[in-house]
């Protein structure tokens, strides 16, 4: 299955930023999916074969993050040539601006409703604290007890915490071994699961606001280490036949409602090989153009998916609609995420990262970052 890695990856890796896409609308139709069935069938919304386990996308990017950024600046570290003034500027320049307009957006539908009557006020009340905690994204560092301002801003929150200490790690998996850094991942893992499940009283993948560090730590190592283990060795079949024998291999998991450790361990697999893909120059239909515009929009995608739902579950209250009609219209809210997350792309992300990082950052920094396309989920 590995062999000795004959050449390094490309600076580009198309189907990693096509999978993004993928990933994140994942999360967005598990998200709508059990809007519906909560007020249908709540008893069913951790028991649907594959839609169950959908959530577990914010997962495939926890790990991407640690891989793609590894690939960006493990060689600059080890050329001394690393800033990491400029690592931070161009984090924020990518996960700020279209995180904010989000922010804005739910806050704004959160308040006018309940000020309207239309829905119920929100619980626990807001205050400048919770106000400031979700400015500075540091909201699910720890269980706050906050009023939930867009659900899926807990992910950008840990991913800020994850940029943070990413230096830092950078430096102690280039100096380790790969079997040390197999030892620390997995070690990170152990000592996470059992505060997850023992001290919180949650199984990890199921952290969010509550302490969503824990569950970022393991699986953005994992994403640093595994880009380590691929510059030594590479897979000797990496074609399409392999790209959907581990699709076959993740649905029938979700199908079978398998253990979250394991279907996010074919998220690894997945990552490993669109990577391979690109350093042995294969093709296919996830290397076109539309399919890499689809994942450079997928940040937006994963922020403005719940706004817009929660908006049109606000207006719906309104009137009186049948149980088919209102699961028509929260569809039609999901596919209205596309247009919104084009505009968002266009409007808002595009232009305040080049001015932020035009501005702020080091001009002398090469666009590779760019060129992969990495976007937090940040899902």
């Amino acid at each position: 299955m590995f062999k000795s890695a004959e050449k390094d990856y490309p600076d580009i890796l198309p189907v990693l930023t096509s999978l993004r896409f993928w990933a994140a609308f994942a999360v967005a139709f598990q998200h709508c999916c059990m809007l519906i069935l909560e007020n249908a069938a709540p008893d069913l919304t951790t028991q649907v074969p594959i839609i169950s386990k959908l959530y577990l996308g914010v997962d495939f990017f926890f790990i991407l993050s640690g891989f793609v950024l590894t690939h960006v600046y493990l060689e600059k570290l080890r050329h001394k040539t690393l800033s990491v003034r400029g690592f931070y500027v161009k984090r924020i320049a990518r996960i700020y601006p279209a995180y904010l307009c989000a922010f804005v957006i739910a806050l704004t539908q959160l308040t006018t409703f309940s000020a309207l009557g239309i829905t119920d006020p929100p619980d626990p009340s807001l205050s400048i604290s919770t106000i400031l905690l979700y400015l500075f994204c540091f909201h699910a560092w720890w269980d706050f007890h906050l009023t939930t301002i867009n659900g899926p801003s807990w992910s950008i929150s840990v991913e800020w915490f994850a940029y943070l200490v990413f230096p830092l790690l950078l430096i102690l998996y280039n100096r380790t071994s790969l079997y040390v850094g197999a030892f620390i991942t997995l070690l990170a893992l152990a000592a996470c699961w059992l505060v997850a499940s023992g001290e919180v009283g949650q199984p990890l993948t199921r952290l969010d606001f509550d302490f969503g560090i824990l569950r970022i730590i393991p699986e953005f190592m994992g994403g640093i280490w595994l880009y380590k283990f691929g510059k030594k060795y590479e897979l000797r079949y990496f074609d399409l036949k392999a790209f959907c024998a581990l699709t076959a291999l993740m649905l029938g998991l979700m199908f079978f409602l398998a253990g979250d450790f394991w279907i996010v361990l074919t998220f690894s697999a997945f990552i490993f090989l669109g990577a391979e893909q690109a350093r042995q120059n294969y093709h296919w239909s996830l290397c076109s153009g539309n399919a890499l515009y689809l994942g450079e929009i997928s940040y937006s995608v994963y922020l403005l998916h719940i706004p817009l739902l929660e908006i049109t579950l606000s207006l719906m209250k309104l009137g009186h609609f049948s149980d088919d009609t209102q699961m028509a219209l929260l569809f039609l809210a999901l596919l209205a995420v596309l247009p919104a997350a084009m505009l968002s792309y266009a409007l808002i992300e595009t232009p305040m990262r080049r001015s932020i990082n035009k501005r702020f950052g080091q001009q002398t920094e090469n666009n590779k970052t760019e060129k992969t396309g990495l976007n937090p989920p940040v899902p």
